[in-house]
């Protein structure tokens, strides 16, 4: 709501009520039904064949390549997030003015 109320400031044409409850519900549903359609159907395979990229990683022949790759995604991944929780946690320390090495 907060967001309809500061676009709505200056505005010549106020953006109806009713587009409030389509971006708060109708939207994300559709984006969770388009997702699992996509998940159900080319991921996993439901009505056909699953994706090349999929067999590549957990089919019979899987590929090593494939494999390391996603891995190494999610260690980079897993290693951004250590340091971006490790930087909120510093940015609270200078604020308070102590020292954020000193634990």
């Amino acid at each position: 709501k907060k967001g309809i109320e500061q676009a709505n400031v200056g505005a010549v044409f106020p953006i109806p009520s009713a587009f409030v409850f389509i971006l708060q519900w109708i939207t994300p549903a559709m984006l969770l039904i388009i997702f699992l359609k996509w998940l159900l159907w080319d991921v996993i395979g439901i009505g056909g064949q699953p994706s090349g990229y999929i067999t590549d990683l957990a089919g019979e022949k899987s590929n090593q390549i494939a494999q390391l790759s996603v891995g190494l995604i999610l260690l980079v991944a897993v290693m951004i997030t250590l340091i971006l929780s490790r930087a909120a946690i510093y940015k609270n320390e200078l604020r308070s003015g102590g020292d954020a090495d000193a634990e």
